[in-house]
């Protein structure tokens, strides 16, 4: 029932974020959307116990993780543009070892290397603590998540 909550929350404070000043007919599509998502969905949402995402700390260390994520998009949108007007792209396919220990946590640094473009994270394996990525430019001094690794673990702490 907790983790139903919090979705529940989770997903209306979302909602109301993005629709600002909403009408009561958003409101009434907000609170039914909300419900049906977290009703499907928030078992699976957390893992960890769900009041984490409330501790202050948390929150803090969300609000850096965003930074660095917008920072790297920023910075893959100009390189991505940059391999497609030249023409000098060298793709592949490696694996990273991650050092993240929850599913949480390997799943929002897998979601952010995939949503730098260029990247794009084709495996998370449980076994041995790997993500496969595919990269539009692999460059093997410059390792992608290493950015993404050190804060993620900082995220639900």
């Amino acid at each position: 029932m907790h983790k139903f909550s919090v979705s529940f929350l989770l997903l209306l404070a979302a909602w109301l974020l993005m629709t600002g000043a909403p009408t009561t007919l958003e409101l009434i599509v907000g609170i039914t959307a909300s419900l049906i998502i977290a009703h499907l969905c928030g078992k699976f949402m957390f893992y960890e116990s769900p009041y984490q995402l409330f501790n202050p700390k948390s929150i803090i260390n969300l609000a850096i993780y965003t930074i660095i994520l917008l920072g790297a998009e920023i910075k893959s949108h100009i390189t991505t543009a940059s391999s497609i007007i030249t023409g000098s792209i060298n793709p592949a396919i490696i694996r990273i070892p991650t050092i993240q220990t929850t599913d949480f946590t390997k799943t929002l640094v897998a979601n952010s290397i995939t949503m730098t473009p260029g990247t794009l994270t084709l495996k998370i394996d449980k076994n041995h603590h790997d993500l496969y990525i595919h990269c539009l430019n692999y460059n093997p001094e410059k390792d992608i998540s290493t950015q993404f690794e050190k804060h993620a673990k900082n995220v639900i702490s």
